[in-house]
């Protein structure tokens, strides 16, 4: 009885921790697999301390995708793969660098961005997204895109503008120089052409096979091919260009290009006209005259600044409350250019009580237009901060400007354009070149 009852106790025993297992095993396992995380998204590069995902060169290869408008279906090959990879390796340093100028967009700014392209295309924002579903974009791509857009405006208007050096002197000779043109008629051309970005690739071998097509294309064009078979012979080859530009005014063609084209003769074609490296040949469709510059309106403001600085950033702090103190004086009533002559660090201002006179908006940096727009006249701004410079704008006046400042607006902004992308190009050189980049082999 005694050794029935003891193989009954082990028996029982076995039977329940047998269910215990069975139990934990089940339970284990079902937590385990809804625990289970999801794929890793694949680091293709590293630059500095962020990484560049394989997610975020599929977008942007959708994204090139778009700006070429080829579908979903088009071949991702090998070349195309790699300027996408570079392409986010120049963004990521982009935004870095819009971080340190003060740039910051806010998911607000995104969707405002979203909705206003929708209503100038008379569609809800989830119509306006459908239209990307041929290049395999969802809403969240779309974010993203928007958000690349602001991103470059802001690097544009913080970064590289401030960069962009135009002297007077070169408004004087673009004005006496082109004088007809503001009051008589100006050429405007419709183009199709080749862009051959020969000095936009790294790689010394694939400059070399893109320069010997351009080559041959110069020879077919003088052989009498047609610019169109040419095209098309050419288009799908990595780092050459194709496509129309349809009218263009004669001021808003390149240099380089309008004096290939002014030289052409009876011919149709031109070419090669060179702009950093890069080879352009050019089809003149039609020519025709339009009515003089339409000349843009213009806003100018008078203002007057007070700048402190720091001689450290442990400085930076004190003149920032001696800055807050002359902000208070000059809201109870004390006059601004006294406290300028008497506080200013800036030698340039200080003697004139910081005035700085009437300036053209396209002619301001970009941070002080920011502020004087949300002034009154008579305002003064919060104290700014820009590393260990502090800074307090007046608004003094603010009025239209007259015919001849707009005139020199006009072609400031022609000189800026034609400059930008050189400003561009070496600032992204130079972010490059003091990056850490690392790329990742597949696995």
């Amino acid at each position: 009885m005694t050794t029935f009852k003891s193989s009954t106790k082990h028996s029982c025993c076995f039977e329940f921790l047998a269910i215990f297992l069975a139990v934990f095993i089940c339970v284990f396992w079902s937590v385990n697999l809804r625990a289970q995380p999801e794929k890793l998204d694949r680091i293709v590069a590293t630059v500095d301390s962020y990484s560049v995902t394989e997610s975020a060169v599929q977008r942007r290869i959708k994204f090139m995708r778009l700006e070429a408008n080829q579908t979903v279906n088009a071949p991702v090959d090998d070349v195309l793969r790699q300027r996408a990879i570079e392409e986010e390796i120049s963004y990521e340093l982009q935004l870095r660098q819009l971080a340190r100028f003060g740039g910051r967009i806010t998911s607000d700014d995104v969707a405002e961005r979203l909705a206003a392209l929708s209503e100038q295309n008379g569609l809800t924002v989830e119509e306006f997204v459908d239209q990307f579903k041929a290049f395999n974009m969802v809403q969240d791509d779309v974010e993203k895109l928007a958000l690349q857009t602001l991103a470059e405006e802001q690097l544009t208007q913080r970064v590289l503008i401030p960069n962009v050096e135009i002297r007077e002197t070169e408004i004087d000779r673009y004005l006496r120089l082109n004088a007809a043109s503001f009051d008589q008629g100006i050429s405007e051309y419709n183009l199709d052409v080749i862009v051959v970005r020969a000095g936009e690739v790294a790689s010394s071998e694939h400059r070399q096979q893109l320069l010997q097509v351009a080559a041959e294309v110069e020879s077919e064009l003088n052989r009498g091919a047609k610019f169109e078979d040419i095209a098309v012979a050419v288009q799908r080859i990595g780092g050459i260009d194709v496509g129309q530009l349809g009218w263009r005014r004669a001021d808003d063609i390149t240099p380089e290009l309008y004096a290939v084209i002014s030289r052409r003769g009876n011919k149709r074609t031109v070419g090669p006209a060179e702009i950093d490296g890069n080879l352009i040949f050019a089809r003149v469709r039609d020519v025709r005259s339009s009515s003089g510059v339409n000349l843009p309106e213009v806003r100018q403001f008078h203002y007057a600044i007070i700048i402190l600085q720091a001689s450290n950033e442990s400085g930076l702090e004190l003149i920032q409350e001696q800055l807050e103190h002359i902000r208070k004086n000059v809201q109870d009533g004390a006059d601004f250019a006294a406290l300028a002559k008497l506080h200013s660090h800036d030698n340039r201002t200080r003697k004139k009580g910081g005035d700085l006179g009437w300036r053209s908006e396209d002619n301001l940096q970009f941070d002080h237009l920011e502020i004087l727009s949300n002034l009154q006249v008579g305002d003064v701004s919060e104290v700014q901060v820009q590393q260990n410079t502090v800074f307090l704008l007046q608004l003094v006046g603010i009025r239209d400007a007259n015919v001849e400042e707009r005139k020199r607006s006009y072609v400031r902004s022609i000189l800026r354009t034609h400059k930008l992308n050189n400003v561009r190009l070496k600032n992204l050189d130079q972010l490059r070149a003091r990056a850490e980049i690392e790329y990742r082999t597949q696995f």
